[in-house]
């Protein structure tokens, strides 16, 4: 990779790690609330765009999501307080903290865009969930390996699942899977390597893990892949998406 390359690698990691460190700024509190909206199951966003989804099964659907919030709430703070440089969670008010994350309302709905991002299920479907996801984030592989096909087999034809990118955890490697997702996506086969990227979550930070995986897809282009990865053709989109995430807070 040319010095060059090098240079935007890291003044793109520079401008999410700034807007991670404004978070922090704000108490571990807040960064919890952040991660806990944008991370837990796999940072799932509820976005109903038609009213002829019958009422019982979105209620199903927004019980699921909601005890699956609930569950994961304690876990998931130690989580972030581990994955943010193993800051005590006892820094923050356990009480205002507790009656925060109590306070949440998964019910409410965000008019979020998904034009030209990825997606699987029917383009009609009544309800849409975009995902705000970081490759390296634990919470996230545990729900697009386990709650995410739970989804699609119970509601299968009422729910479209849109991706978009939230490198908030692994900093340079969380924002080059992404890149690396991006490029994948422009051949077709995002899906295959969004599996892939989340069942080897362990090596993501290790040199060439990135294209080791991509090599496993059956038709990928490698030298078209490089060439997108090195030029981080999709630089300006995954910021994009880093900051609609940030607003939504």
């Amino acid at each position: 990779m040319n010095e060059q390359v090098v240079e935007q690698h890291d003044e793109v990691v520079e401008e999410i790690e700034a807007l991670e460190t404004f978070s922090l700024s704000r108490g571990l509190v807040n960064y919890g609330l952040t991660a806990l909206t944008f991370l837990v199951v796999g940072v799932v966003i509820g976005l109903l765009i038609g009213q002829n989804l019958a009422g019982s099964t979105e209620d199903l659907i927004n019980e699921a999501v909601n005890a699956a919030v609930a569950q994961a709430r304690e876990e998931f703070s130690q989580e972030v307080a581990t994955q943010i440089g193993n800051i005590e969670i006892s820094a923050a008010p356990s009480d205002g903290g507790n009656q925060q994350a109590q306070g949440l309302d998964t019910n409410q709905r965000y008019s979020v865009s998904i034009e030209n991002q990825p997606s699987r299920g029917p383009e009609g479907a009544p309800i849409v969930i975009v995902e705000f996801s970081d490759y390296r984030c634990p919470f996230c592989g545990r729900f697009a390996q386990t709650t995410l096909p739970l989804i699609e087999e119970e509601y299968g034809d009422k729910v479209l699942f849109v991706y978009r990118d939230y490198p908030i955890i692994g900093g340079q490697s969380s924002y080059q899977a992404a890149l690396a997702a991006e490029c994948v996506n422009e051949q077709g086969l995002f899906w295959e390597y969004h599996d892939l990227l989340f069942a080897n979550q362990q090596i993501l930070g290790e040199p060439n893990a990135l294209f080791d995986i991509a090599e496993q897809l059956d038709g990928l282009d490698m030298e078209a892949f490089q060439a997108c990865f090195e030029e981080e053709r999709y630089r300006d989109g995954i910021l994009e998406d880093f900051n609609t995430g940030r607003e939504l807070v």
